[in-house]
């Protein structure tokens, strides 16, 4: 491959994968936290690999919002570790309330 082919190659990976990224946020922004949390926790928890904490704490960080070096994400993950984690059982997901606790912890953590 010529130096020039390289190049061209290796500006094609990078685009693909700047819109690959651009379409998986947009689609998880436009994704309600339930329509994303209960398919996560029932699907780990059907893998039998994880207990129900573990389950709940990954989808928490898979389905909560963040950006590197904004206190609010993390203020916002770290009560929702706390408070809103427990919810979940294996018989009972909890999506729904585990929403509006991952919500007050957001509207807790804007106050400070």
């Amino acid at each position: 491959m010529e130096m020039e082919d390289k190049g061209m190659m290796r500006a094609l990976v990078v685009m693909v994968v700047v819109v690959g990224m651009l379409a998986t946020t947009a689609t998880s922004q436009s994704q309600t936290f339930s329509g994303c949390y209960l398919p996560c926790i029932n699907s780990c928890i059907s893998t039998g690999q994880s207990n129900i904490l573990l389950c709940s704490w990954n989808c928490l960080l898979h389905c909560i919002p963040t950006s590197p070096g904004d206190p609010h994400s993390y203020c916002n993950l770290g009560c929702a570790y706390s408070m809103c984690s427990k919810l979940s059982t294996e018989q009972n997901p909890a999506a729904e309330e585990v929403e509006g606790c991952v919500n007050n912890c957001s509207q807790t953590c804007s106050q400070n």
